[in-house]
């Protein structure tokens, strides 16, 4: 019996729905969110600051970051933001096509003092912050 490869047929159908270009990522953010995303740049750590610049303007909603390390919020740099089960991948994808140093893609719920969760977001922590 022969077996359908979805995952396959799936990356096809994005290709060709898709085709490359220098800045497949934005692109792609930019036909799905109409190019409507806002960036807000001023306050930023400086050795994160190109990240969510990067991730901003490819569409990506990011709330929070930092550069991390001693003083800072957190211990390594990262990125948080907003969207549904498909903004993880879409900012996975703006990381990998501008070779930016992504240690770890996370979906995160926090737990309130109350026992309630709250989120669910997503974040992205480099592997270092920009120098």
């Amino acid at each position: 019996m022969k077996t359908y490869d979805y995952y396959w047929a799936y990356q096809e159908a994005i290709a060709e729905a898709f085709p490359p270009s220098e800045d497949v990522a934005c692109e792609y953010a930019d036909r799905l969110m109409g190019n409507t995303t806002r960036k807000v740049s001023y306050g930023l750590d400086s050795g994160i600051k190109e990240y969510v610049e990067r991730l901003q303007d490819c569409g990506i909603e990011t709330f929070e970051s930092c550069e991390g390390g001693p003083g800072h919020a957190y211990p390594e740099p990262g990125v948080r933001f907003h969207g549904g089960p498909g903004a993880g991948w879409r900012a996975l994808a703006v990381c990998l096509d501008y070779q930016l140093p992504i240690k770890t893609l996370r979906r995160i719920w926090h737990v309130l003092d109350t026992n309630n969760p709250t989120g669910p977001y997503w974040e992205i922590v480099f592997v270092r912050s920009r120098q």
